[in-house]
């Protein structure tokens, strides 16, 4: 619930690397916004001007990077661990309820195919229609938009 990611200090991080600091929101307030759709967590982030922002942004428009994970503890009640029986002795951990939530990362390789990540300037915010290419260098500023499909 958003009340839940509002009790959390949630760090938006590159690879799930705390040194790799792009955003964060400490209980509800800071550099990180987010917000809980039909599909999942949204968020957003005006992209820092550090090296690891400018690295990620670059890897994101090139396409490297594509998609997003999280990490989370999961709540003693809220996990149940179930022995599929496909021949190869899979373990399926299903967890309905997070004991709490502490990073949203733009990765390499993500957990969960279903995210994506954008990189749009302000000014395109208003349409998202409009192609990168007509950006203005006055808009060089970005937000990630990430979709978790499954929160």
């Amino acid at each position: 619930s958003d009340d839940f990611l509002r009790s959390c200090d949630i760090k938006m991080n590159r690879n799930h690397n705390d040194d790799l600091l792009l955003a964060r929101s400490r209980y509800g307030y800071g550099s990180l916004k987010f917000s809980i759709d039909e599909y999942g967590v949204r968020y957003s982030f005006e992209m820092p001007e550090t090296t690891a922002g400018n690295d990620t942004l670059e890897s994101i428009r090139r396409g490297d990077l594509f998609g997003s994970s999280f990490r989370f503890t999961d709540a003693k009640d809220g996990v149940r661990y179930e022995r599929l029986k496909d021949g190869k002795g899979t373990l399926l951990r299903t967890v309905s309820k997070f004991g709490g939530i502490f990073d949203f990362s733009i990765v390499t390789d993500p957990a969960y195919y279903g995210t994506s990540v954008s990189a749009r300037s302000f000014g395109s915010l208003a349409d998202p229609e409009v192609p990168q290419s007509v950006w203005g260098p006055e808009e060089e500023l970005m937000l990630m938009d990430i979709e978790q499909q499954s929160f």
